[in-house]
């Protein structure tokens, strides 16, 4: 039996590795390893519409590029995102306070 093509994409981030494999017959496999996923970051800047991500991006380039849906039309977040602890926010900063978060991430592999 021949095995089905494949597409995969992956992204390391300090001490996580997330792969996402897509068949040609569109059966999605998302492996996260280690169990101690290292979450996506977003932040809302006081003054500013929209929150936006500030660690993490890799990941859900991934996510897309494997063919994975990362919101649902109301801007939630879906799949492996969805679940408790895979995105934590950080609300109503200053743009300092951000750089900071994400000096102290980058310094930590992802973990605050």
């Amino acid at each position: 039996m021949k095995r089905p093509k494949q597409k995969s994409a992956s992204a390391a981030n300090g001490r996580a590795t997330l792969t996402l494999v897509r068949t040609t017959t569109n059966t999605h496999r998302c492996t996260l390893q280690p169990p101690d996923f290292t979450p996506i970051h977003t932040a809302t800047v006081l003054g500013e519409p929209k929150p936006f991500v500030i660690y993490g991006v890799e990941i859900l380039d991934a996510l897309e590029a494997a063919g994975q849906r990362i919101l649902d039309e109301k801007g939630n977040w879906i799949g492996v995102l969805a679940e408790a602890g895979r995105v934590i926010h950080h609300e109503c900063k200053s743009h300092q306070e951000v750089f900071e978060i994400v000096k102290t991430l980058r310094q930590n592999g992802g973990h605050p």
